[in-house]
């Protein structure tokens, strides 16, 4: 009898999966699928990493000639830098005081860490293409660019925000952003803006609360943000909210947002990031009553990694801020246990 009580469970312990479910943790099954893309990026980067660095023989093209046609190409492509010389008359508004308005401050700032970028990388593009050309010395910098835009990664020298893309998406992302401020610039303030732009999201929302700050002569520090999340897609905003701002370009991970109950809900199978709608900051008083009790303090992260260092400011280099969204059916425990975050770009 006891040797069958052993066999018995040597049995049940045999029917075991090798690999337990996220559910065994209360995760969802899209942890796993999360789990997997993580690996397999992994792997592909080990083996570029063993990748030779010269190009092999055959009747293809060599690297220096793919390299020197998608450098050109990207030269070709790239955007004009920022500047104020079409600004409209509200872009750059200043009070009676003669104070430059604070939305105003920010994006002057944006504007020189934007074309500080582009500089950068079209000064890199010349460079590289006069060195594959063999009229000036491949530098160690050069040599790194090369090697990055060989492999369709975004070079080390060029990343002057925090992005886990691929070069093509990445460049894409760029001009996009580049696109944006311009219109901001020539256009005066737009009715909803696209947080995933900026270099410094968290300047955008200081910003945001100092103009608030100023107009009702409120003391800043003692003022904090609403989070409302609207029914509306970007296209819809036909003009800005009363006070606050609406601000759009985020996603949710680890859960969903149901537009049918405006609460997070469990993901579905398969759906790893949602699209979030415009969502309405609004700005009150620290402490006032009437918040909602059931809310889930959601991470705001510039991107999927969720690690990031103290900067100079003081800010975290990926963290934005927590973002008030209503727990739903369940306790904000559980979606502490999901992992449920908001991130302001997708990897891909």
């Amino acid at each position: 009898r006891r040797w069958w009580h052993l066999a018995s469970v040597r049995g049940y312990v045999d029917q075991l999966p090798l690999i337990d479910s996220p559910e065994t943790f209360g995760l969802h099954r899209n942890a796993a699928i999360a789990f997997e893309n993580s690996e397999t990026k992994y792997l592909m980067d080990t083996i570029i990493s063993v990748q030779p660095r010269t190009g092999g023989g055959g009747g293809g093209k060599s690297s220096d000639e793919l390299v020197a046609e998608l450098a050109a190409d990207l030269n070709s492509k790239m955007p004009g830098l920022l500047t104020d010389e079409n600004a409209a008359a509200i872009t750059f508004a200043k009070d009676a005081e003669g104070t430059l308005n604070s939305m105003g401050t920010f994006l002057s700032i944006e504007m020189g860490k934007f074309n500080k970028m582009l500089k950068k990388i079209r000064s890199t593009l010349a460079e590289l293409e006069r060195a594959i050309k063999g009229l000036v010395v491949m530098s160690a910098q050069l040599d790194d660019i090369f090697q990055a835009l060989m492999f369709q990664r975004v070079p080390n020298a060029w990343a002057g925000y925090l992005s886990l893309k691929p070069l093509g998406s990445w460049f894409k992302d760029l001009t996009q952003r580049v696109e944006f401020m311009g219109k901001w610039i020539t256009e005066g303030p737009p009715k909803g803006y696209w947080i995933s732009a900026f270099f410094f999201p968290q300047g955008y929302l200081t910003a945001a609360l100092q103009t608030y700050a100023r107009d009702k002569k409120i003391a800043i520090d003692t003022l904090d943000f609403r989070t409302v999340v609207t029914k509306q897609i970007p296209e819809e905003v036909d003009e800005a909210p009363s006070q606050g701002v609406y601000i759009y370009g985020l996603f949710i991970e680890g859960g969903r947002w149901d537009r049918s109950t405006e609460s997070i809900m469990e993901s579905n199978f398969g759906e790893t990031h949602v699209y979030m709608p415009v969502i309405w900051l609004d700005p009150i008083v620290r402490g006032d009553p009437g918040q909602e009790s059931k809310l889930y303090n959601t991470p705001c992260y510039k991107v999927s990694s969720r690690a990031g260092t103290l900067s100079t400011t003081g800010h975290s280099t990926n963290f934005i801020r927590q973002l008030q969204l209503p727990a739903g059916d369940m306790t904000p425990e559980h979606w502490v246990r999901r992992s449920v975050a908001l991130l302001s770009q997708l990897d891909d």
